[in-house]
């Protein structure tokens, strides 16, 4: 559970831009706080990458949009990290529990998109089969509940 001073800490953080965060869990999560302010683009989460590729990723993506380049949602996009990437919209019921920072910053008034990854054989989990969802859980990646991930879910936890 977050405290109220973390929240203050963050607050007055996020004056001088966007701030990262990891929590240590598994699978790790490592998300935003403060591009929805900065670069009218939702907060970002990673899950399940070490703590180091995971900022090193969201600084890219934050140094991306300081550029001046726009992000769009549900698009697979090239040229951004070393492979491509889409962003997928998270179900506002799972904030509080995936990025407490900014869910109480924002008082619950903000969006999250989760930076997904295609698996190895470069498929992305909307498109997967029941082999590749099993991919993805196995490569740490799990997917939060996107408004289109719940039936890759329900393939994935039936193989497990």
């Amino acid at each position: 559970m977050i405290s109220q001073e973390d929240i203050a800490f963050a607050k007055q953080k996020l004056r001088d831009g966007p701030g990262i965060f990891f929590v240590d869990e598994e699978p790790s999560l490592t998300y935003s706080a403060g591009i929805s302010r900065w670069y009218d683009f939702p907060e970002i989460i990673i899950t399940g990458a070490d703590e180091a590729t995971a900022k090193k990723d969201i600084l890219t993506i934050i140094s991306y949009l300081k550029n001046g380049h726009r992000l769009r949602l549900d698009e697979v996009l090239e040229g951004i990290l070393s492979g491509p990437i889409a962003f997928k919209l998270v179900e506002d019921r799972e904030y509080r529990r995936l990025a407490a920072v900014p869910y109480g910053v924002y008082r619950g008034k903000f969006k999250l998109a989760q930076c997904v990854f295609p698996d190895g054989n470069g498929a992305f989990e909307w498109t997967s089969t029941t082999e590749t969802a099993n991919n993805f859980i196995h490569h740490k990646q799990d997917v939060v509940l996107t408004k289109d991930s719940l039936h890759f879910l329900k393939i994935a936890f039936r193989r497990w």
